[in-house]
């Protein structure tokens, strides 16, 4: 599914739900909750200079990229162990 952001700042998909980003997960207005993916799969971002990062989780539950390097994934964006934040 795609989504992008609305006037309003909002996560959004082309049926107008709203998506909100946390921590394990996302879930949308309607109350579904939608899990990231397991550690045997992927997931990414942009960073500010757009390069994709593709991270997966690590035996202790935790987003890394493939230097190891931690990630973590909350409401408004991505933060990285060095504390720099990308906003999705």
């Amino acid at each position: 599914m795609s989504v992008t952001k609305d006037a309003n700042g909002n996560w959004v998909d082309a049926y107008g739900t709203v998506y909100y980003f946390g921590d394990s997960g996302v879930t949308d207005n309607t109350g579904n909750y939608y899990p990231y993916k397991d550690s045997s799969e992927s997931t990414g971002f942009y960073d500010s200079q757009g390069n994709y990062i593709t991270v997966t989780k690590n035996a202790n539950g935790e987003w890394v990229d493939s230097s190891g390097a931690k990630y973590v994934f909350g409401e408004t964006g991505v933060t990285d162990e060095a504390g720099n934040f990308y906003p999705y």
